[in-house]
């Protein structure tokens, strides 16, 4: 099996009013490269999510480049 290499580096940092940022860049040897750029917040036992996400495919790699927005809401118990 000819598995794809694949390797990322993220940051986050906390922010005012319960809230924190995330960056994550990444990339797959010889498919393309990846960004996601999030902001969450907690709200009680809730916290939301708001993330982009975006996916740049290597030429030669026969995919399409893919953006997206996502938005989460999550809780534990």
């Amino acid at each position: 099996i000819d598995t794809t290499d694949y390797w990322d580096l993220g940051a986050s940092a906390s922010l005012p009013m319960d809230s924190t940022l995330a960056l994550t860049y990444g990339e797959y040897d010889e498919v393309g490269t990846n960004y996601i750029v999030s902001l969450a917040k907690e709200f009680g036992k809730f916290e939301i999510v708001l993330a982009y996400t975006d996916f740049s495919a290597d030429s030669g790699s026969g995919l399409d480049d893919e953006d997206h927005f996502i938005g989460t809401i999550s809780t534990s118990f």
